[in-house]
């Protein structure tokens, strides 16, 4: 594969990604028992949309990087492949949950209002992963130390406070689904992960601490991970 062919590859294995959302997505609504269901419908569509922005953004500024997200790495550490794996299992469950409360049965009632402060918690979450994206060449999908892309520290943006920004992003998009998707069942879940993530950051501060050079005397300017003054 040339060089010049990379980023026509990676744009379709954008393209093939999404494919493959759209049709989980069209499942999610079989799930849900009906197409009219507009919480589903205002996160696939706001899901997609940002996917596609984000993609595009990346492939004409930062191709490594998108290849790095979109592409399965040979020296992932085994403790996050099994991370990932449960990860990826509590998503399933959450989207499961929220299509048959919200969507088919109706078993928990989420006012507007709060329906609104989780989209609103969205959006900031969104914003914090995007400026992670935009300052961090080296924001992986996956917890390895990137050797081969010449991995050096960040310290720019938010990593001038706190040292794992891309996780908090995360920790409060899953704190907003239930809310957006109206489904307070979806909270066994959501906490969850969000406990999954915090080990997750846990792990990936002590592996960098041990493998990448000039991180140890960072974390000793930027005391913390996910939030200034307490952890």
């Amino acid at each position: 594969m040339t060089q010049d062919n990379q980023p026509i590859l990676m744009r379709l294995r954008t393209l093939v990604r999404i494919g493959q959302m759209i049709i989980v997505f069209g499942s999610w609504f079989l799930i849900a028992g009906r197409v009219t269901w507009p919480q589903g419908w205002g996160l696939c569509l706001s899901y997609l949309v940002l996917v596609v922005i984000m993609s595009l953004r990346l492939a004409r500024t930062a191709p490594e990087l998108l290849k790095e997200r979109i592409q399965p790495a040979k020296d992932v550490e085994p403790w996050d492949k099994t991370l990932i794996r449960i990860y990826m299992f509590f998503v399933v469950v959450l989207l499961i949950l929220a299509a048959l409360d919200s969507g088919r049965y109706g078993w928990s009632k989420v006012p507007v209002g709060f329906q609104g402060a989780g989209w609103t918690l969205a959006m900031v979450a969104g914003a914090v992963i995007s400026h992670v994206l935009s300052k961090n060449a080296y924001a992986s999908s996956y917890a390895r130390l990137q050797g081969d892309r010449g991995q050096t520290v960040v310290r720019d943006g938010l990593y001038g406070w706190i040292r794992h920004p891309m996780y908090l992003g995360v920790i409060l998009l899953f704190l907003a689904l239930p809310l957006l998707l109206a489904s307070l069942w979806s909270f066994i879940p959501s906490a969850i992960i969000v406990g999954l993530f915090v080990y997750r950051t846990y792990r990936e501060d002590r592996m960098l601490r041990a493998g990448l050079e000039g991180y140890t005397e960072y974390t000793e300017s930027v005391r913390y991970r996910l939030l200034p003054r307490i952890w």
